[in-house]
């Protein structure tokens, strides 16, 4: 077979293998697939318990809900249902938060468990501003998100008592 054939003929058989990978699914996105939201969550459920050990000593455990806001470059939970369920451990609303940041729609859910640092400051008119950020990892995921695997970095503020924004950024693998 002249040297020209013998090219052409492995350039084919190379596409083909290319073809039937892509087409089975076999080959995936290269690297991670970087992804970013937020949300406005309010409280629907939310408990705080004094410790008696220290002035302003509690621990808090909530529920938010609200609506994932997509900020990836690609589709990714747009308004989807987001569920945080939480816990604090405060001292003058200072301290150790986490918790887990469930987003579903339709037949797709993921799961992140986070962590992080609440920080409280008081402002000139002796109003609370209460701030957040930490570190998200993915544990779970149905649908086309089975198997997913992910991490990133949240931040966020309380708008008012009863409801905070926040925004998160990462990348997740399949």
């Amino acid at each position: 077979m002249p040297v020209g054939n013998r090219l052409s003929s492995a350039g084919v058989t190379a596409v083909g293998i290319v073809t039937a990978a892509a087409a089975t699914g076999v080959w995936s996105e290269p690297g991670p697939i970087k992804i970013s939201g937020g949300a406005e969550l309010s409280y629907s459920r939310r408990y705080a318990v004094d410790v008696p050990d220290h002035p302003g000593h509690q621990l808090v455990i909530g529920e938010t809900k609200g609506a994932n806001r997509n900020a990836s470059p690609r589709e990714y939970f747009p308004d989807a249902a987001v569920t945080n369920v939480e816990m604090a451990d405060l001292t003058q609303r200072n301290g150790p938060h986490q918790g887990y940041y469930t987003m579903a729609r339709g037949g797709d859910t993921v799961v992140a468990k986070w962590s992080g640092w609440v920080t409280t400051t008081m402002s000139q008119e002796g109003q609370p501003n209460t701030n957040f950020a930490g570190t998200w990892r993915y544990m779970y995921g149905t649908g086309q998100y089975a198997g997913i695997m992910g991490s990133g970095t949240y931040r966020g503020h309380f708008v008012a008592a009863d409801r905070y924004a926040v925004t998160w950024q990462g990348s997740y693998t399949k």
